[in-house]
């Protein structure tokens, strides 16, 4: 039995726009996930307990993805201050 290396794969497109006074960006990230490798109940000479315990084995069963947005800007509210805020979100 042989584990293959999990896989990964990004993507993300991101909008900037800046003023004088004004800086913002926007962008849409995803990260697909393959080959995940998880712990699957089995056996071992044909027992499915051993010493109290599961008899578990790792196997390349699981596919997944990791996906949001971010949302940042910066303003220059007066000469010496700026307001500035970002946001994450996963969906």
């Amino acid at each position: 039995f042989s584990l293959k290396p999990e896989k990964s794969s990004n993507y993300e497109i991101a909008y900037k726009m800046q003023t004088r006074r004004l800086s913002m960006r926007a962008a849409w990230f995803r990260n697909d996930l393959k080959d995940l490798i998880l712990r699957v109940k089995s056996s071992y000479n044909g027992q499915t307990v051993i010493d109290g315990k599961e008899v578990y084995r790792k196997e390349n069963v699981a596919q997944a993805y990791i996906q949001g947005f971010e949302l940042d800007f910066e303003s220059q509210i007066a000469k010496n201050w700026l307001l500035g805020a970002n946001l994450s979100y996963l969906l």
